[in-house]
């Protein structure tokens, strides 16, 4: 089996080559893009919940912008809810909550630490 390191390249260079194929399509207006890019959505999603399942089982492998204290609180928190959106559009609300939850382990900004906290507790089940 390949390494958590190699597995989670993978994983990361699948998901640019669908982000490519995105945008690509993005300014398409032809009737098979909707349900493509809905498809490819739920594709991205579902890389990133393996990647969350990697992470947490070697934290050094977050993305920096995952890792705290961020140099950009803003940008790291606008970032971290994109990804939780995206999860909530596929309706992946585990994917959401990982995705707070590693946030929130990761930063120290007491004001992104208290709104993503309040993004948490709305997804709480």
């Amino acid at each position: 089996m390949a390494s958590l390191a190699a597995l989670n390249e993978m994983l990361a260079k699948a998901a640019t080559e669908i982000d490519t194929a995105m945008r690509a399509m993005g300014p398409e207006k032809q009737s098979f893009v909707s349900p493509v890019m809905r498809r490819l959505s739920a594709a991205q999603v579902e890389i990133f919940e393996a990647q969350y399942q990697i992470w947490a089982l070697d934290p050094s492998l977050l993305p920096e912008v995952l890792k705290g204290p961020a140099e950009e609180p803003n940008r790291a928190f606008e970032l971290a809810m994109k990804r939780v959106r995206a999860a909530l559009e596929n309706n992946a609300p585990e994917v959401a909550r990982g995705v707070l939850d590693i946030f929130i382990a990761h930063q120290v900004s007491p004001k992104h630490l208290e709104r993503a906290r309040k993004e948490r507790a709305q997804l709480a089940k």
